[in-house]
């Protein structure tokens, strides 16, 4: 079992190779300087696609968002293009979620070596906030990562699901 969030999934695009990298490309913005605040009609992405593959961070719509990284390959297939998506963590929070279990372990075995806080109740407390933690990253991510999925499904002009089922049409889950 993994405890970071990942998500991985196959798009089928019935579009060429060139069509498809375009297709991503023209969703990527343009490398830019500091930028306080994006113009209303910005692009869904930052990063860079070529024809073996991409990697893509969504643009940020406000703060909280852990703006996951997507990467992914394409794979010519006859006439139509598979595309291999991996939607993850960024290194920065990982280390963000070793940072805060590291804190409170140091705070739960400061209370405990002063007296403050029993040993049994200083492991029930460092395993809660620990796993407190990691729900309120895990749900995030969630919420960021089909957000980016559903960007990348518009950017390769996959059509949305017809019905309420959070599943796509054309795309094939491999499962986390």
């Amino acid at each position: 079992m993994r405890l970071v969030p990942y998500d991985s999934f196959v798009i089928e695009s019935p579009r060429p190779l060139p069509e498809v990298v375009e297709a991503v490309r023209k969703q990527i913005q343009a490398p830019v300087g500091f930028v306080w605040r994006w113009p209303r009609r910005h692009k869904l992405f930052s990063g860079s696609a070529d024809a073996s593959g991409f990697t893509l961070k969504p643009i940020s719509r406000g703060w909280g968002d852990f703006r996951p990284v997507i990467r992914g390959r394409f794979e010519e297939q006859g006439a139509t293009t598979l595309v291999r998506v991996r939607i993850a963590l960024s290194a920065l929070h990982i280390c963000y979620l070793v940072g805060w279990c590291c804190l409170v372990g140091l705070m739960t075995t400061n209370l405990a070596l002063r007296g403050e806080l029993s040993w049994p109740w200083a492991c029930v407390t460092f395993g809660g906030l620990a796993l407190f933690g990691l729900l309120v990253m895990w749900l995030r991510f969630r919420h960021d990562a089909k957000r980016a999925r559903r960007g990348l499904d518009i950017a390769l002009g996959v059509p949305p699901p017809s019905t309420g089922d959070p599943g796509h049409d054309t795309s094939v889950e491999e499962g986390n």
